[in-house]
């Protein structure tokens, strides 16, 4: 019996736009009939918050690809970030290649250089950003976030490589999208937020159904029970799925909470 339901947001619920009806339809079913509906995202707590207003979350938010765990009030639950030594050491690295990410700290995004990318992050993921000459003034102790991006695919797949061989286990590093590459502290992934959300409740992993699209969302859908990959996912993520639905245009997730929580096949709810 599923007793949690565990979904990324962008791709997989979310569209771009909006949710569907049929999808908050879904989501208030499973919640009056006690099943635990989690988000789990790499957006920042602020950007996830805002998105998911329509949905009334009432449970623990998992954001910055598991690196931190917030109540809806915003209160932290657990959060763990890159030591500040590591951090300025990659932001230096990543600078010899002229490349200068969005820098998270306490929730709050910054970077060293404007750029089309953080313009256009921030309108679109709608948070705020700070321009600093140089980071290292910032007193932080930790990063929540680094993140990469550019329109060029390759570029950040060969950026993620790069850090993988640099870093090793010493960090953890993957693409969210095709154009963005993730740099997080070590043992960071949504599986072991969403371990840590379901031993909050005495959830078992089989009794948790879990929703991605993208190769971040790996360990999110290998940690549940059911993991399902959506129509639209990336192949890699498709190989690790129990069960591939339709895409986030077609309401995916509903088809996949009516198969395997209810037993109807492609009924709306």
């Amino acid at each position: 019996m599923i007793k949690m339901l565990v979904c990324d947001i962008d791709g997989t619920i979310f569209d771009g736009k909006n949710f569907s009806q049929n999808l908050k339809n879904c989501i208030n079913k499973i919640r009056n009939d006690g099943i635990k509906f989690v988000i789990a995202t790499g957006r920042t707590f602020f950007s996830a918050n805002q998105v998911i207003a329509p949905l009334n979350v009432d449970t623990p938010i998992i954001c910055y690809q598991g690196a931190a765990i917030y109540k809806p009030s915003g209160e932290i639950i657990f959060e763990i970030g890159i030591q500040r030594d590591l951090s300025l050491e990659i932001l230096d690295y990543l600078k010899t290649m002229d490349i200068y990410p969005n820098i998270y700290i306490n929730d709050k995004l910054y970077a060293e250089k404007e750029t089309k990318y953080v313009k256009n992050y921030s309108d679109t993921q709608l948070i705020p950003y700070t321009i600093v000459k140089n980071i290292k003034e910032n007193g932080f102790k930790t990063l929540n976030k680094i993140l990469v991006i550019d329109d060029d695919s390759k570029k950040i797949e060969w950026i993620t490589e790069n850090i993988k061989k640099k870093y090793g286990n010493g960090i953890y590093t993957a693409m969210s999208t095709p154009y963005f590459c993730e740099i997080c502290a070590p043992g960071v992934s949504k599986g072991n937020a969403v371990k840590y959300v379901a031993d909050m409740y005495n959830i078992k992993k089989e009794e948790i159904m879990s929703c991605g699209d993208q190769n971040n969302d790996i360990e999110l859908i290998t940690s549940a029970g059911i993991g399902v990959a959506m129509g639209n996912a990336t192949d890699t993520l498709k190989s690790y799925a129990d069960y591939i639905t339709d895409t986030v245009y077609n309401d995916g997730v509903v088809k996949a909470v009516n198969k395997f929580i209810y037993g109807v096949e492609y009924a709306s709810i």
